[in-house]
């Protein structure tokens, strides 16, 4: 399975009397999870919502409730750390001179997943209790590697890989929707979408198999974040493929034959992107 590579290079600097600290500024900190909620609560307010939190409770409950124009929605909030072993393997690496690497393959991933699954059933759970007539979930993406996160969520939710035609006239390499085992698809009774956001980036991701894809008025937040993703969208545009089909998603032999006959195609395969991340810290003496 052929792979190519995300690089990225970062660089910290401090003066030495300086406390040291990531050369990201960590604008989620995994012990105040309140700060995270008032940054979500912010975005929205930036593209013109008011999400209102919702009151803890022992019962399984999202996190807010968004109201706009008649129609109710509910949003669960989900934030992806690294673990701590990476976390602390990370800072002693920078402790010390020289550079320290952090590999990933941007890929569906069960951590992911699991992620999508957990918010469903606090979805679930409410959706009647609030009258909601949308559920969302909102993915936080952490520093360090938040963009690593943001790839493998996004296409755990659409199940994406790239695929890859090889000869002198092959098509250049696309992304693939639902070619894999698709959360949106799993969830598809209570999930309409998923907004993802490392702080600095977000995306609102349309779910194209819930009712609300199809319904007149259903995805009315779209409106308000203007590239959204819409896989549809992207087919007609000619910037990606659709596997529409029943096929085994283990079949890889016939996923790629199928793409082969609805796109006239031709000796197709399908990839994934490693990410590779090298930093070094270096602290500078005071003037």
């Amino acid at each position: 399975m052929p792979r190519f590579g995300f690089f990225a290079i970062s660089v910290s600097i401090f003066k030495k009397a300086t406390k040291t600290h990531s050369h990201i500024i960590t604008m989620l900190c995994q012990n105040e999870m309140n700060q995270n909620e008032q940054l979500v609560a912010e975005i929205f307010g930036d593209y013109g919502l008011v999400a209102q939190k919702i009151p803890e409770c022992d019962e399984k409950s999202p996190d807010f409730l968004i109201q706009d124009k008649g129609r109710r929605y509910l949003v669960e909030l989900k934030t992806k750390y690294d673990s701590p072993e990476i976390v602390e393997e990370r800072e002693a690496a920078l402790e010390k001179p020289g550079i320290y690497e952090h590999h990933s393959v941007l890929q569906r991933t069960n951590t992911m997943s699991g992620i999508v699954g957990d918010a469903y059933e606090q979805l679930k759970a409410s959706k009647k209790k609030h009258n909601a007539h949308e559920c969302y979930l909102f993915l936080l993406a952490a520093e360090p590697y938040a963009h690593d996160k943001y790839i493998q969520f996004y296409n755990t939710i659409y199940g994406i890989k790239l695929i890859i035609c090889l000869g002198n006239s092959a098509p250049l390499p696309r992304y693939c929707f639902y070619y894999s085992f698709c959360d949106f698809f799993r969830y598809r009774d209570i999930i309409d979408g998923a907004i993802i956001s490392t702080g600095r980036t977000l995306r609102f991701c349309l779910n194209t198999f819930s009712n609300a894809y199809n319904s007149a008025d259903g995805n009315s937040l779209a409106k308000y974040f203007p590239k959204y993703a819409d896989p549809m969208r992207f087919e007609e545009g000619g910037t990606a493929y659709i596997m529409n089909t029943d096929i085994d998603r283990r079949d890889t032999e016939a996923l790629n034959a199928y793409l082969e006959q609805k796109y006239n195609l031709e000796r197709v395969t399908q990839g994934d992107f490693p990410s590779i991340t090298i930093e070094s810290r270096m602290k500078l003496e005071d003037d």
